[in-house]
C-alpha cells in the first residue's frame, strides 16, 4: 500500500489502487480536464473533501474508504 498526500488526475487515465490519501486542506483526490483512470480500493481520509471531478472529468471510482473528512 502507498502513502500519498495528495493526487492530482489532469488529461490522464492512470490506476489509483490500495492507497492511502490522507491530511489534505482540499480534496485528497482532484480530476479534472479530462481526467479518468480507476480509482481503486483507496483509503481516503482527513481531507476536507475526499474526491472530487471537475472540467469533464470521468473517473471510475469503486470499493474506497472515505473516513474522517
Amino acid at each position: 500500500m502507498a502513502y500519498l498526500r495528495a493526487c492530482l488526475v489532469q488529461g490522464a487515465a492512470p490506476l489509483l489502487r490500495a492507497n492511502t490519501v490522507h491530511n489534505n486542506r482540499k480534496a485528497g483526490v482532484l480530476f479534472q480536464e479530462g481526467g479518468g483512470g480507476t480509482l481503486l480500493e483507496c483509503e481516503i481520509s482527513r481531507n476536507s473533501v475526499g474526491v472530487e471531478c471537475f472540467d469533464d472529468a470521468q473517473p471510475t471510482v469503486r470499493a474506497n474508504q472515505e473516513m474522517h473528512h
